[in-house]
């Protein structure tokens, strides 16, 4: 979901064979990417941990150590990370971490949009004034901390995950 002055886009898309890692490293890629013509002051909500350590702490290491991790091996998305540096270069992007699945508005119909095409579905995508938008994005405004709908969280690490692969389901530990 990408949010230009007064305006809303909503943009999804779908690839085979991938990780939650790369689908979310190519969504915020590809909302910059959309950007272009743009002012370049841009502010982005992530749930992923991975790509906001990635922007914030590990690609400028990464590539002076020759796209090499701390362990010595090779970064994994390479090609997205090379890409995705141009695109923050030309943006500067503030990146700020939302908890996923919390009941945060926007949050949660990105997560229905990727779903939808996870599972082979084209999701009606909007695109028009933040006022006819249907769902409230005022709460990011309010920094999650205080909006009114918070749901309690669970402090304690995951125990599982579900995929989706070639349209066979399975949670894995």
């Amino acid at each position: 979901v990408v949010s230009i002055e007064d305006e809303v886009f909503e943009l999804g898309g779908f690839r085979k064979k991938t990780t939650n890692n790369e689908m979310e490293l190519v969504a915020l890629l590809k909302s910059l990417q959309y950007l272009d013509g743009y002012e370049p002051r841009v502010h982005v909500y992530v749930d992923s941990k991975y790509v906001l350590n990635g922007v914030t702490r590990w690609l400028s290491k990464w590539k002076e150590q020759d796209w090499k991790t701390a362990g010595k091996k090779p970064v994994t998305h390479k090609d997205l990370w090379q890409e995705l540096d141009v695109v923050l270069k030309k943006y500067a992007p503030t990146l700020e971490y939302i908890p996923g699945h919390a009941g945060i508005h926007g949050n949660e119909r990105a997560d229905g949009i990727a779903q939808a095409f996870s599972e082979g579905k084209k999701p009606k995508l909007y695109s028009g004034n933040v006022k006819s938008y249907p769902v409230d994005l005022t709460d990011l405004n309010k920094r999650y901390a205080g909006a009114s709908d918070k749901k309690k969280r669970s402090r304690a690490k995951a125990h599982s995950y579900v995929s989706s692969v070639d349209g066979v389901i399975r949670t894995h530990s």
